[in-house]
């Protein structure tokens, strides 16, 4: 097994618990579309996937444009005051941040709260890239965010050594695309990855963040 000197990090339910918040962002939305709150098991089935195609999926026939601004002014104003780093994060960057491996964070969230996270949670000293979605023009499951990432680490040729840690399918089929191996992580909401079994399954899980040493 070729050694992962490279790991890149999604963020939203890997790095960063933000299910309070982006649940909340969601029922935001309901209410204003329904009246009533949607069913919490619904939203989490859209983690991962781009907010603009979630929000068209479960409200078809309403203005995107409109949806996603009460969305984002809802998140925009308590952010910071609902998400927190999931236990063992901080000290598990800190060990690799010493190590031999590069690190980017590859993210389908706006540079915008992205940003706020990174800074309020002292993060970018860890991080030698940051993705974000507004870096791209196409999303994960696309491979382009991990392509921008390599590029950005000199990383493209050296795709063996590569590890996309996330917690979704949809970080799981970007690594595929983009030849590169993946690694679950067990402590998010949006997926039970034991359930995963074959070619559905990446080819790590990571019940604890400190497992990541045991693959590179």
């Amino acid at each position: 097994m070729t050694k992962k000197t490279t790991l890149l990090f999604d963020f939203d339910g890997t790095i960063m618990d933000t299910t309070n918040v982006i649940v909340q962002s969601w029922q935001q939305v309901y209410r204003h579309v329904t009246g009533k709150e949607g069913d919490p098991d619904t939203i989490l089935g859209t983690f991962g996937t781009v907010l603009r195609d979630g929000l068209a999926d479960a409200f078809p026939g309403e203005p995107v444009e409109e949806l996603l601004k009460i969305y984002r002014e809802f998140q925009y104003d308590c952010f910071l005051d609902l998400i927190e780093l999931y236990p063992g994060i901080r000290e598990m960057l800190n060990i690799l941040k010493e190590s031999d491996v590069s690190m980017a964070l590859v993210t389908s969230r706006l540079k915008r709260t992205t940003m706020q996270a990174v800074q309020s949670f002292d993060l970018g000293k860890y991080f030698d890239v940051i993705i974000t979605a507004d870096d791209c023009t196409k999303h994960k499951p696309d491979p382009e965010p991990i392509l921008t990432a390599l590029d950005k680490l000199n990383g493209r040729d050296l795709t063996d050594a590569v590890l996309m840690i996330g917690d979704t399918v949809y970080d799981r089929e970007c690594a595929r695309n983009a030849g590169v191996a993946s690694a679950l992580v067990a402590w998010a909401p949006s997926l039970d990855v034991h359930e995963l079994k074959g070619s559905d399954a990446p080819e790590y899980v990571l019940e604890k963040p400190s497992d990541i040493f045991r693959i590179i």
